[in-house]
């Protein structure tokens, strides 16, 4: 069987696209690597490159899989579309955590088959049973459509990382150079675990695994990094410091393995405040930056958020990695009813904290998180489009143009002018130009952003 596994195009609507950052997609890779030694199996990264028709004439697939967020459910949709006029006799599959969380959004006469929860093995068994035209209903965490009709089961339990084979990375080679952050080219990704133990309302990570917090075994992770040939790596994992204990395992197996790369990862404040001993530990093989969740400059956000830490935890978590000389990467959440007060007390927040990297979100309503059943009766506008964290799908208490304007504000001011030129200059010569004209597009759409409802 030919297996095609596609990452969608970015919609139109997302302010920034592609611009900021890609990671390679890992969910795809696990996939691949599970059928690909008894199939032929390509991945098409359809956010580097468009040329959907043309593969499809040249690999002429049996199956083809898509995944994606809630901001890719109209794109996924379109992908299977396309898949379905160039030949209704190709299997279409969806998965990824909107299919998991609302299947019943992929019920289409395009899609053959959904799959819900981690995807690796009922894809397997889809994939399996579909080479020898067995039915494909009764398979645990899937959605078969036959005759119009889909049949949902069950989802399966969500098995450990350690029982997947390690991702196929062969697989995307002809895109690994284009997977990047602003901080790190090229990138490659990895997960050393699943889900996460705390319960903030506007996550659908924890939802998704069930509230389970599934880590994996180090020399597994120390393994799987061996064979990775970028030199910078991001952990993708729902929260990579929550087992302090089994990160400093891990450190120690990274550092008696030798392996020697650069390292992003995501961190609770809480735990880095915790376990000092932690970062120095990482320090040491090669954390270079944090990407750190402040959310707010504000205890009563983090109490609403359900975040379980405090302002003070954040700045004595941001003390230790400016002690340790890790770069922290400031995480902030807008809430919609921010009013001009609130945004210029956030803006005046970060600057006496003198963060230089910063990434703004506005506070959304993700399918499957507590806050979406909370709130999903005053979404403003049902465009999936727009789930792209930048968008509000909440009322807002300034008018959008203003809001947005003030949005647009906080990426432009909240690092001093003097201090944004220095950082602009910290990348590559060639790179400046380009890196400024990018950041002024972001402003520009930002300031715009409001013409889409």
């Amino acid at each position: 069987m030919r297996v095609l596994l596609i990452y969608p195009p970015t919609n139109k609507k997302v302010v920034g696209g592609d611009m900021v950052f890609i990671h390679e997609p890992l969910s795809l890779e696990y996939l691949g690597a599970a059928v690909k030694k008894h199939h032929d199996v390509k991945i098409l990264d359809m956010r580097i490159t468009d040329n959907l028709t043309e593969t499809l004439k040249r690999y002429s697939p049996d199956i083809v899989g898509v995944t994606g967020f809630t901001l890719h459910v109209n794109s996924c949709k379109r992908v299977l579309k396309e898949v379905k006029e160039y030949n209704s006799k190709i299997l279409t599959v969806v998965g990824g955590p909107h299919a998991t969380s609302l299947p019943e959004d992929f019920y289409e006469d395009t899609i053959d088959a959904v799959v819900m929860g981690e995807g690796v093995f009922p894809f397997k068994e889809i994939v399996e049973r579909f080479e020898k035209k067995e039915d494909l209903r009764g398979i645990s965490g899937t959605a078969i459509r036959d005759n119009g009709t889909f049949y949902k089961t069950p989802p399966m339990p969500y098995p450990g990382l350690d029982a997947l084979p390690f991702p196929d990375r062969t697989l995307t080679e002809d895109f690994r150079e284009r997977y990047f952050t602003p901080l790190m080219k090229p990138l490659a990704s990895i997960k050393s675990s699943i889900g996460c133990a705390f319960r903030c309302n506007y996550c659908v990570l924890w939802k998704i695994t069930g509230g389970r917090f599934m880590p994996r075994d180090p020399h597994k992770v120390a393994e799987e990094l061996s064979s990775i040939n970028e030199p910078h790596v991001f952990f993708a994992d729902d929260d990579t410091l929550l087992d302090a204990d089994r990160m400093i395992k891990l450190a120690e197996v990274i550092k008696k393995e030798g392996i020697k790369k650069q390292y992003q990862v995501n961190g609770r404040a809480d735990t880095i405040a915790k376990r000092p001993d932690l970062i120095e530990k990482w320090r040491d093989i090669g954390l270079t930056s944090v990407v750190m969740g402040f959310e707010s400059y504000r205890d009563e956000d983090l109490k609403y958020f359900r975040r379980g830490t405090k302002v003070t935890i954040n700045e004595a978590a941001l003390r230790i990695l400016r002690e340790n000389k890790i770069l922290p990467i400031g995480y902030f959440i807008v809430r919609p009813d921010y009013d001009r007060k609130n945004f210029e007390d956030l803006r005046n927040y970060i600057r006496n904290l003198n963060l230089k990297y910063l990434i703004f979100t506005v506070l959304t309503p993700i399918p499957g998180t507590d806050l979406y059943e909370e709130t999903k009766s005053q979404i403003i506008k049902n465009d999936y489009d727009l789930y792209d964290f930048r968008h509000t799908l909440l009322p807002t208490k300034l008018s959008l143009e203003e809001f947005y304007s003030e949005l647009a504000r906080l990426f432009e001011t909240s690092v001093p002018r003097w201090k944004g030129i220095l950082r602009l200059l910290e990348n590559p010569l060639k790179e400046v130009i380009p890196v400024h004209r990018r950041n002024r597009k972001i402003v520009c759409e930002l300031k715009n952003a409001y013409k889409d409802y």
